[in-house]
């Protein structure tokens, strides 16, 4: 596999290199480029490893608590009143 594939995602690239580390110098350099290739499509591929990767993201974080900004455009679809919290009946 080309670097510049792996290079797209860097928790992929970083999940692969990790897990050959330890082959490297007791396999051909081969059987590590076949490594990378199995890890690569594994990883990119299968669901769960993918919600894992996806959950290893840096999340954004909030600069400050407060007020959420909602988009004038939907705002009226939400509800007027505010619900208690409890099996969402209305105050």
């Amino acid at each position: 596999m080309a670097q510049s594939e792996q290079e797209e995602d860097p928790i992929v690239a970083e999940l692969i290199e990790a897990s050959i580390r330890p082959s490297i110098g007791r396999v051909s350099p081969e059987v590590l480029e076949d490594m990378r290739l199995v890890l690569h499509l594994f990883l990119t591929t299968h669901p769960e490893a993918s919600a894992v990767i996806d959950s290893l993201r840096a999340r954004p974080s909030m600069s400050s608590s407060g007020d959420v900004v909602r988009d004038p455009r939907t705002a009226m679809e939400e509800p007027l009143t505010k619900r208690n919290g409890t099996f969402g009946e209305m105050l």
